[in-house]
């Protein structure tokens, strides 16, 4: 295990014929069907953030790898009226129509080399870093523009949850490499980030009826696979 393979367990294979997203919008990526179920997965992700932001009084949030930006416009807009998204140019069209009053840059996320001149109180990268074949440029990007007193909330798959402890490889046609929760935790700390807290959420929004289960239930019941969204809280001081 090393840097080598961002700290992933040896013997790991990173997925080589990995589609990742349209750098210019051509429609084959953010089909009418996939900006309609985008809201519900990483729900939990923005909803954390939303809490974040009103119990500390953060005024800055920076979407990176937004997607269509719908998660963004119901649970963090309300709240707040400084929202900057990025994410790769074929974004544009249909985030200048989810929310108008939001900044947008666009940007190839494996080779990010953007100054956008400002701190921010909170960066999301919900689900984003499993599709970059290197993610330095991004990660250097988000301590850039992290403030000091500010979170990043960064989630990826946990691996061992959704696939199984032997699994050496991801099957999603999208996902470049997949980590483990003490692999995701090496990996943050090694360039720079504390961990402050890390989290297992469903990678997709709850039921009402799941969400009376878990109220009812609490600890007592066992997280089924598909609380499979690892979540890491983390903070960074040059």
């Amino acid at each position: 295990m090393s840097i080598k393979n961002y700290f992933i367990k040896d013997g790991y294979q990173i997925n080589e014929k990995a589609k990742t997203f349209e750098t210019e919008y051509v429609g084959e990526y953010w089909t009418k069907e996939r900006i309609k179920t985008s809201s519900d997965y990483q729900y939990e992700v923005y909803l954390y953030a939303k809490e974040l932001l009103i119990k500390n009084n953060f005024k800055s949030i920076m979407d990176l790898g937004c997607g269509p930006a719908t998660k963004a416009k119901d649970l963090l807009l309300p709240v707040c009226n400084d929202l900057t998204f990025v994410d790769q140019p074929n974004s544009e069209n249909i985030i200048k129509q989810t929310v108008p009053s939001g900044k947008f840059y666009g940007v190839d996320l494996e080779t990010i080399n953007l100054e956008i001149n400002k701190k921010f109180d909170i960066i999301i990268c919900a689900d984003v870093i499993e599709h970059i074949y290197k993610p330095e440029a991004t990660i250097e990007f988000i301590k850039k523009h992290l403030s000091n007193k500010g979170y990043l909330i960064i989630s990826t798959p946990e691996r061992d949850v959704l696939r199984g402890k032997d699994c050496i490889s991801s099957p999603h046609p999208a996902h470049i490499r997949e980590w483990n929760e003490s692999e995701f935790k090496k990996m943050l700390t090694h360039f720079g980030f504390k961990v402050e807290q890390q989290l297992l959420m469903p990678a997709k929004r709850l039921s009402s009826t799941e969400l009376l289960k878990r109220k009812m239930l609490g600890s007592f019941i066992k997280k089924p696979d598909w609380f499979s969204c690892q979540t890491a809280i983390c903070t960074y001081k040059p």
